[in-house]
């Protein structure tokens, strides 16, 4: 049982690169699953400067106060 209901397991597959999801790790986002690269690259925030996903936004959040601090004491 996934999303509240029954599936074949070859049937429980990711919306968007239809690769079955079997045991691994999936996200849903309005009732559809997802595998966790589609989710990601769908759905994560994207960079500033190169507009690849933010996977981990506590670092890049740490490194963007990181820089600001740097940038507040050198001047």
């Amino acid at each position: 049982m996934a999303l509240g209901r029954l599936w074949h397991p070859e049937h429980f597959a990711c919306v968007h690169c239809k690769e079955p999801l079997g045991t691994q790790n999936f996200f849903e986002r309005d009732t559809l699953p997802y595998c966790e690269r589609d989710y990601y690259l769908l759905f994560s925030p994207r960079c500033a400067s190169c507009s690849g996903p933010i996977l981990d936004v506590s670092k890049s959040y740490s490194l963007y106060i990181s820089v600001s601090l740097h940038n507040l004491w050198k001047s």
